[in-house]
């Protein structure tokens, strides 16, 4: 929403907006206010879809040529081209009673965006590409990609393309856009929203002793190695329970993807069981089976 200052120092933006709005070609909206602006004769101004207000055009009835008050709802010629009218007219003398004036902006563009791929796995790479084009030639100048308001990184246009790689999202549901912030030729313009789903990354379980075989009382070291499975990546953090059987042999917390325990088995072959119980970002998974050798 876009609150009007009025006339003087702090009305530049223009006031009373009474004409009415057009949808321009690249999804913006434009309209007239019938006094304020630089010079108190009115403005011409675009507003885009997240609200954002700029003026495009002061009238100054002092200039030649000139107008003021502009009263009508603007009509689209083309892309980036408008014509509307004014009450005041654009001589001072003899005196004339409005203008059919004529503004031309910046040439029109359309953004579009892909994200590949769609569906994702925590800590995998996504591919942003927005492309940029306009029936006036190749824009240039820089596309702002956005996670919902936040943004993820500007990338200067190349061809009328740019690419954004990032792996930074995470679990859930996001929307992403990107925006063309415009040049000296071309008009801004923004994406249609996409969507991407960020789910848990897959994880491998492995298990290793030493030493193995042991001798009967003597302590040995079970460990639990858990890493991301491609295209999946990141280090896993959270809980492993080491079980032979139904049997709890322990609990240990897992540093850079690694939780050992130490145990001193009796005599015998012990098969020996690890499970990563998973967390926020990760699926939990179980090793295969170790034996563990205890010699007398």
């Amino acid at each position: 929403m876009k609150s009007f200052a009025g006339s003087g120092a702090a009305g530049t933006d223009g006031a009373f907006p009474t004409a009415g709005l057009t949808l321009g070609a690249d999804g913006n909206l434009y309209g007239t206010a019938s006094s304020g602006g630089e010079f108190g004769h009115g403005t011409v101004f675009s507003v885009t879809p997240t609200g954002t207000h700029t003026v495009l055009h002061s009238f100054n009835l002092d200039s030649t040529p000139g107008g003021g008050i502009p009263d009508g709802r603007l009509i689209e010629t083309s892309p980036g081209v408008f014509i509307g009218t004014t009450q005041l007219g654009a001589t001072v003398n003899p005196p004339s009673v409005g203008v059919v004036f004529e503004l031309t902006l910046a040439s029109a563009t359309s953004t579009g965006l892909s994200v590949v791929p769609s569906s994702t796995v925590f800590g995998q790479n996504l591919t942003l590409t927005a492309s940029v084009t306009s029936a006036s030639g190749t824009p240039t100048g820089q596309v702002q990609f956005f996670h919902g308001t936040t943004s993820l990184g500007t990338v200067s246009l190349s061809g009328g393309t740019a690419a954004l790689t990032t792996a930074a999202l995470g679990i859930g549901i996001h929307t992403l856009s990107a925006t063309y912030s415009g040049d000296s030729g071309f008009m801004a313009s923004t994406s249609p929203d996409q969507s991407v789903t960020v789910a848990k990354a897959q994880t491998a379980t492995s298990l290793s002793s030493t030493p193995n075989p042991s001798t009967r009382k003597q302590v040995a070291t079970v460990t639990a190695s858990v890493a991301a499975v491609a295209p999946g990546s990141g280090t896993p953090t959270g809980q492993v329970s080491f079980l032979e059987g139904k049997k709890k042999l322990g609990t240990a917390t897992l540093v850079n993807g690694i939780a050992s325990l130490q145990i001193a088995f009796n005599m015998g072959s012990h098969v020996v069981t690890a499970t990563y119980v998973g967390n926020a970002n990760f699926v939990g998974s179980t090793a295969a089976p170790l034996t563990q050798t205890v010699d007398r």
